[in-house]
Order: C-alpha cells, then structure tokens, then sequence
C-alpha cells in the first residue's frame, strides 16, 4: 500500500527545511523479540486484574492469552479465579474482570516478545490494547517470557485443561500425578500415582496431635489421637475452583491449589480446629503433620531414598531404621523412587512452640497406627507445646524418576517466586511508517554514508534517489558523493511485506572547510482559491 501523496512528499520535504538539520532525529530501534531461555517449568504465572486496568468490568469470556514463538501465535491455557471483597475465591461473583481477580497460566507456556505489529489474526482484538505480560526468573535476570492478554469478541480458542477434578472418585488428575481423597477417613492426601504409572505410592498424609482438654466440670480428659488410631477427619466439600489450569480454592491468604506439576497449600491450623469434646480450655503438647509412603517393594518405588538439607547424601527408604537429625529444621525435603520424585518445601510458623523435624523409616507395626500401621519414608514437621496457631505453607514439585538431590534449587524456587508485570500495548499497522535517513548535512566530494530507519514489521527493502545527479542506491546504508553544493533532496523508499513509505527531505552540502550556517525562514501554506 503507497503511504505517500506527492502532496505528502513536498510536505515532508519543506517540514524537513523548517525543523533544520542541527536537530538530529531520535526515532527509537524497534523492539526484537528475544531467545527464550526458560527452566522454571512447573511454576503458574499470577497476574490481578489490577496489573490490567483497562480490562476492568470486561467480561471474562472476552478475555485471552496467546504466546508468540517468533514467527506464530498459539493459544496458552488460562483460567481467569474471581475473588469477592472478602478475599474468598468464587466460582462465580459476577463473570467480570475486577482488580482483585487473578489470572493464571503456566510459566512452560510462555513465549518470546513480540512487537506491536505482531497480532493474532483477529480484527476484533486489533480494535482493543492488549498487555504484555512480561515473566522474570528473579534468580536469573536474563532468564524471561512473555504472554500476551487480548480482549476480543470474535476470538473463540479452545485447549486441552491441564488438571481435572473428578467428584466421583474424589481425585485430581494433572499432567504428572493423580491425588485421591477420603474426607471422612482422614484429613488430606489417601492415594497418589506418580507420571502416568499406575499403582498407588503413598500410605496417606497423617495429622497428629495431642490435646489436653479441661471441660466445664473442671475434669481433665487427655485426647490422644496418635495413640488411639484415629485420624482427625472434617467436614469436607469439592474445591470451589475448577478450572483448566489449577483446581482448589480458599481464600488469597489461606488456599489449596493443585497444578500440573505441583500442588501446594497455604494454611493456619489452631486448637479451636480439633475440638473432640466441648472444652473450656485447650492445650496442644504436639502437633505434627507427615506423609508416609507405601513399601516401595510392593508400590513399585523401590529403589526409594530420602534427602533433605540435613542429610543431602540420602538414605534409602527400605523399612530398617536411620537416624536423621531433628534439627535444624530443613529447609526442604525430597523423596525419590522409580516411579518418581516429589520435592517439598514448607515454612512452618510454629506458634510459640518448638519446631523440629520428624522423620520415621521404619517397617514395624504399631497397632497404634493408621493406615497400613508401619512407616516407610514418614517425613514431616513435629511442633511441640504450640500455644498460638499454627501457619503452615507448602509446595509439593512433582519431578520425573530417581530424581538426584535438587530440594535446594526448588527451595529457592519457592523463595524466589516468577515476577510478572504487565504493560498495556496497542496496535501498529506492520507496513513501514515514518521513514527517515541520516545524516542531513554533508560537504562536496565527501564520501557519505546514508542509513535509514522507519517502524514497521522487517524485513525492509532501503531505495534511494540522490538529487544533485540523479543517482539511485539500494540497501542500507548507502554512500554517495555529492557533486554539488546546496540544498539536495534524497528520497528515501521503505518497502516490506506490507506496503511502501517514502521520505523527501533535504540534505545541505557545503564546500569543504566552510562552516555550516543555516537561516530559517518562515513559510506560510494557503489552500487553493
């Protein structure tokens, strides 16, 4: 498409005359998209609806996220969670984007930049910004991505969910493991299954505690729920959240997400919590929280070891007992079988108690026991004499097979989380605009090297005309030597994929040894009578 009128071209060439050639120009390079170079794979990306203020009340049917690989746009799987005033996530507030609703997809989906002339082919979205949602690994700056946000009506993408939930079963299904539930058995995870192997792999979480109860007669009833078999059990609904890339809920400060490498939980435990009797007071000698495996022989894990940042050389976990030291508390935990690894890492916020690490390999019944009633593998933490409530934050990286020892790297994952920031954007027609050259003074005689810009989608085609004889050049740059002095126009022709821009502007040749000394003069344009 030809941008420029011959009316247009005497215009530039006189505008060039009034702005004078002292006053370089400052067109800025365009943006090039960068290498992705990205190993954070399991982790989402979250981004509130307030980094998107111009989406704000947009129904979240309108909204979507595309990544650009350099060449072609594809669709990322992403969910929009509403969250209502309270801070609780809702599977439905009012199906529009707020500020405190969040969007969420995974950072292995992320692509590289894109410039604004780069777009899905959408009409509808072209009309609207988009943002760009830049993704940093606060670990390595040099480590990036980018997604992109485009609000459209006419945009229709579908995509396979990466986590389902299935309220049958009562199990969640993602990319790299199957987690089932037995509310009313025991509170937490009853089955695990490992990267597509079938089998279960894991004994079950375990909740313990011990209570001292003084009821309203004065009496002291002691509940001992380790000792007397029982698993503290609760109430118990599906996750309120279902959607295509975690499924869970809460709250933003108290939830449960599981994604499709990862699941985690962040959550505040206090005596009030497990009542078994109508108590006046409540006293905590303990409080601990472990997940036990199954006998890898018969699971299928086997070989089976145990590291954490106590013992970074490993133990086997074999049923025959090792001592593993309680303190410090490690900072993370890592188990490792045939059939995969899981990674975990918590921070425990004690509540006035003493917090120490419990680790229990040992294939010995104990009546006293739940679930198979021996313990292989039985890690955790243990909190002794808590008197305030407990807060309990923890992310479960499920890895491939026989994984080494990597808890440090996912322990720093965890303190370092993704930072996302986004930028609104709007659109720019691909074909070349605003074409300009330097330099725009120059002397007789003198070889001059001319080199052009313009915006637009490259690659461009650079032609030249020079005045004073009439010579043309192509490519970019170019040198020419003047044959005469004055006042020359050069037009420069920009030509891409998408069009044609053309710039008329003067260059001012001097003879050699002369000093440049230009005058302005005003100009006034009338329309024709």
């Amino acid at each position: 498409m030809q941008h420029s009128s011959v009316f247009g071209r005497v215009v530039r060439f006189c505008t060039a005359i009034l702005v004078g050639v002292l006053m370089l120009s400052s067109t800025p390079e365009q943006p090039k998209a960068a290498v992705q170079a990205w190993t954070r794979t399991l982790e989402p990306v979250i981004v509130t609806g307030s980094q998107l203020p111009l989406f704000n009340n947009v129904v979240l049917g309108d909204l979507f996220v595309y990544a650009y690989n350099g060449s072609t746009w594809s669709v990322v799987p992403f969910q929009f969670d509403e969250v209502n005033t309270g801070g609780s996530f809702v599977p439905n507030e009012n199906g529009r984007l707020d500020a405190n609703d969040q969007l969420v997809f995974m950072a292995a989906d992320l692509g590289v930049m894109a410039t604004a002339y780069e777009w899905p082919d959408d009409v509808n979205s072209k009309s609207h910004s988009r943002y760009e949602v830049h993704v940093t690994n606060p670990l390595s700056p040099s480590e990036e991505g980018w997604a992109y946000v485009y609000y459209s009506t006419t945009l229709a993408p579908t995509f396979a969910p990466y986590v389902t939930w299935n309220s049958t079963s009562t199990t969640t299904s993602a990319g790299t493991y199957i987690i089932g539930y037995t509310p009313s058995a025991h509170l937490g995870i009853d089955s695990l299954q490992l990267n597509g192997y079938a089998g279960d792999v894991i004994d079950r979480s375990k909740l313990r505690l011990r209570v001292i109860c003084i009821d309203s007669d004065g009496g002291t009833n002691i509940s001992m729920i380790t000792e007397n078999s029982a698993d503290v059990i609760d109430t118990w609904t599906p996750p309120d959240i279902l959607g295509p890339v975690r499924v869970g809920g809460g709250t933003v400060d108290e939830y449960s997400w599981s994604y499709k490498s990862m699941f985690m939980d962040e959550s505040t435990f206090t005596p009030a919590d497990v009542d078994p009797e109508d108590c006046i007071d409540l006293t905590y000698e303990y409080f601990r929280v472990s997940e036990d495996w199954l006998n890898p022989v018969d699971s299928g894990m086997a070989p089976m070891s145990y590291f954490d940042s106590n013992r970074p050389a490993g133990v086997a976990i074999d049923g025959a007992y090792d001592s593993i030291p309680t303190t410090p508390f490690p900072t993370w935990r890592q188990v490792s079988g045939a059939k995969g690894s899981l990674v975990e890492v918590t921070g425990v916020g004690t509540g006035g108690g003493a917090l120490s690490n419990y680790y229990l390999d040992l294939n010995q019944v104990d009546e006293k026991d739940t679930g198979d009633q021996v313990s292989f593998g039985d890690a955790g933490f243990l909190v002794l004499n808590p008197t305030e409530s407990i807060l309990i934050s923890t992310a479960h990286y499920v890895l491939d097979p026989s994984q080494p020892n990597v808890g440090g790297t996912y322990r720093d994952y965890f303190d370092n989380p993704l930072q996302a920031t986004a930028a609104a954007q709007d659109y720019l027609e691909p074909a070349p605009n605003a074409a300009t050259f330097d330099p725009k003074l120059t002397y007789l005689d003198l070889e001059t090297a001319f080199t052009g810009r313009a915006y637009g989608l490259p690659p461009f085609t650079y032609d030249w005309e020079f005045g004073d004889d009439g010579s043309v050049a192509s490519g970019n740059p170019v040198n020419h030597t003047f044959t005469v002095t004055g006042t020359i126009p050069v037009t420069l022709t920009v030509t891409n994929g998408y069009g044609t821009d053309v710039v008329v502007r003067p260059v001012f040749v001097f003879d050699p040894g002369t000093e440049p000394s230009i005058i302005y003069l005003p100009m006034i344009f009338r329309s024709a009578p």
